[in-house]
């Protein structure tokens, strides 16, 4: 498969206000992934990125993108666009897949959203915490960080903030849906 093929294919299919629906097989995910650790290796955020569209349009999941998706994260840290970019995959590939098999998402998520939730970054903590909603209950397990990293009322006046306090309540009003204590 020529990757930056398909992501130029993509591309064109979003502009023209399409839904790219394709599903990739198993040699193709591992196309990707050899694709994906080369980009990683390199720091070439371009390629990168043709990597995770394909990985966030995609109708099928592989479970082996969980650690490239993590270390993506890791490595460009003080980037918030490229970890707001990434985080479109972990929700794809990571957490629908999880949910659609039925399992928990695997720890290593967890934690990142827990470290991502510190982020200096207002839009960071934006989607982070858009992630986090997207777990439903299992989002409960990281109660004490998401109301730790709930923006002051004084963050109305940052669009990013605002936004970010009213996820947070949302995910509250999920939790008593739920039946848990908040």
């Amino acid at each position: 498969m020529d990757i930056k093929s398909k992501y130029n294919q993509i591309l064109e299919e979003l502009k023209a206000g399409k839904r790219p629906f394709f599903k990739l097989s198993p040699e193709e995910f591992h196309e990707v992934s050899l694709y994906l650790q080369k980009a990683l290796d390199k720091r070439d955020k371009g390629e990168i990125q043709h990597a995770l569209l394909i990985l966030e349009t995609v109708s099928s999941y592989s479970k082996i993108f969980d650690e490239l998706l993590y270390k993506n994260i890791e490595i460009f840290m003080d980037d918030p666009e490229h970890i707001i970019f990434v985080l479109g995959s972990i929700q794809k590939q990571i957490i629908d897949r999880s949910t659609k098999e039925g399992e928990r998402p695997p720890k290593g998520t967890f934690d990142l959203l827990r470290s991502l939730l510190m982020h200096k970054s207002p839009e960071v903590l934006e989607w982070a915490l858009r992630t986090i909603e997207g777990l439903g209950p299992m989002s409960y397990s990281l109660k004490d960080d998401i109301l730790k990293a709930k923006p002051s009322i004084l963050g109305v006046f940052n669009s990013h903030k605002k936004a970010s306090r009213e996820i947070v309540d949302v995910i509250l009003a999920n939790w008593r849906a739920y039946g848990f204590k908040v």
